[in-house]
């Protein structure tokens, strides 16, 4: 509690409300309402929200994921209440019930220019671990041809390249799904071999450029969650042509692939080349706390 602001864990009846406060986030919306419904029933996170006099001013959603490691995310403040100490209070309840869950890592990822929270983090003990990037770029009609799934069989020599790469290294051993950054490792890795979302060029060593396509929970379309290699235009190649990719067509609500990766700047020219779009014109930061 602060003063009269109670947090709790946030039920149907206060949907409403919270999409009432959401709407001018940005000119074009906010994200929360079309994953409100599946936060409020995700038997792996915890959605809440803050309130005043009964009435919900705040919303944060609590990712917790069975590795261990813990994603804060969506967290806003009614225009009316800001600057009166709620998102620090919200973060600290956040990392509470993490700590009760057994977590033990703590992320959040944040705009660079988001000075407050910045701030707010480094108070309860977060900890700059990385920054990143976010291009896109529409879906592009026609095959995806000469792209390849790599077999599970090819998991001793990518992750004894990865393990030992700058790019690797410079994304503090993270990779993202959608915009949840988690522990990219071996048995990561060999999840994403296994369901066929590790992708490379035919009739190329596999090393020459390699990426993980996942789905996204925000639009339900592909997303570059991490993307490696030591031939350059065999990457930039690559990336052009996973913009042709079509995964879960029947129910993607926006048409296109985003591309989340460290702030590499060699990186991000290779995505200008291929004909990716910046998501923002600054880059995003990675915060995280070890609990």
């Amino acid at each position: 509690m602060m003063g009269n602001l109670e947090i709790r864990a946030a039920v149907a009846a206060d949907k409403y409300a919270v999409l009432k406060f959401c709407k001018d986030t940005w000119d074009w919306g906010d994200y929360i309402e079309l994953v409100w419904d599946d936060w409020l029933s995700d038997p792996d996170g915890k959605l809440v929200v803050g309130l005043y006099d009964n009435v919900p001013v705040a919303v944060v959603h609590i990712c917790l994921m069975p590795t261990g490691e813990g994603w804060v995310e969506g967290m806003r403040i009614s225009l009316k209440h800001r600057e009166k100490g709620i998102a620090a209070h919200l973060s600290r309840y956040c990392l509470d019930q993490m700590s009760g869950a057994g977590i033990r890592v703590a992320r959040y990822m944040t705009a660079s220019s988001n000075t407050p929270i910045h701030i707010i983090g480094e108070k309860q003990g977060y900890r700059q671990c990385g920054s990143c990037y976010v291009l896109w770029s529409p879906l592009q009609e026609g095959e995806p041809h000469n792209l390849i799934k790599l077999q599970p069989d090819s998991i001793d020599q990518l992750w004894t390249y990865i393990e030992k790469s700058d790019v690797y290294k410079t994304g503090a051993g993270l990779y993202s799904v959608g915009w949840v950054y988690k522990e990219l490792n071996k048995d990561t890795l060999k999840y994403h071999l296994d369901r066929g979302d590790v992708y490379a060029l035919a009739g190329q060593d596999p090393l020459d450029g390699f990426a993980i396509v996942v789905t996204s929970w925000l639009h339900q379309g592909p997303v570059i969650g991490y993307v490696d290699g030591e031939n350059r235009q065999a990457m930039e190649t690559l990336v052009s042509r996973l913009r042709f990719l079509d995964m879960n067509a029947e129910v993607i609500v926006d048409r296109r692939l985003d591309a989340n990766f460290p702030t590499l700047d060699w990186m991000k020219q290779l995505y200008l080349n291929a004909g990716y779009t910046p998501y923002y014109d600054e880059p995003f930061l990675l915060y995280a706390l070890n609990l």
